[in-house]
């Protein structure tokens, strides 16, 4: 169907990387941090959104209906697709989000890291970004099966998708345990991949959600021209 990038195989598209990883991630983690001894201090919310594809409608309802104030909300850590780790490389965004995530990142050296500064991207930390939560977002990269039937379980990296669990979990600790909440910073824009193939660019990050009477912004990039017009969050175009 639409968003294939096999329209017309007709078959199952499994999403073993894309995003069963993810899923899987979350629900392990919320199984070791609600037997861990000391309970943490802080409240986890362990939560899978759908509509990413569709514009980040789960998340963007949300961070406008939290279970729970959003100025109460620390940071958003958000795995989308790890399970396909080769070489032990991983991406992580948002490491420009909090004054902090450099230092707690660099703890872990079982990696080749890729860091983005960037709070915004193509998936559900972006809602948060928006409202100016600290954000992580984990990614062992692109692969041929993308949004086609053969993401299958039998290529997942389990392993080395342990090991990326295992690094969260210590970040969120270390959070945790932090006597003080994480310092948000804005984040540099990294834009060369996306000027690279457009040379037009504006800055502005729309509501796909709501279609009526115009364009509501969700957010607005910092230094942007979107932004030096004076465009910003909740405006409609």
């Amino acid at each position: 169907g639409e968003g294939s990038l096999a329209p017309n195989s007709g078959e199952i598209h499994h999403g073993a990387d894309d995003n069963a990883s993810g899923t899987a991630g979350v629900i392990e983690l919320a199984r070791l941090f609600s037997a861990q001894r000391p309970r943490p201090k802080r409240t986890l919310v362990f939560i899978a959104f759908s509509g990413e594809e569709e514009g980040l409608l789960g998340s963007n309802y949300y961070v406008n209906h939290p279970l729970l104030p959003l100025t109460k909300t620390v940071a958003m850590i958000n795995m989308d697709m790890i399970g396909r780790m080769k070489d032990h490389k991983l991406v992580i965004a948002g490491v420009g989000t909090a004054k902090e995530w450099r230092d707690l990142i660099a703890r872990d050296k079982s990696f080749q890291l890729t860091l983005s500064e960037d709070g915004y991207g193509p998936s559900d930390h972006s809602s948060f970004y928006g409202k100016q939560i600290p954000v992580l977002f984990f990614w062992t990269g692109p692969h041929g099966d993308y949004h086609k039937p053969s993401d299958t379980f039998d290529k997942i990296n389990y392993t080395d998708e342990a090991r990326i669990l295992s690094m969260v979990a210590h970040i969120v600790r270390d959070v945790d345990s932090a006597d003080r909440r994480l310092t948000y910073t804005t984040a540099k824009t990294d834009s060369t991949q996306r000027t690279a193939v457009f040379r037009v660019y504006l800055g502005t990050l729309p509501n796909y959600a709501d279609s009526n009477d115009g364009l509501l912004l969700d957010g607005v990039r910092d230094y942007s021209p979107a932004a030096k017009a004076g465009l910003k969050a909740g405006d409609r175009i």
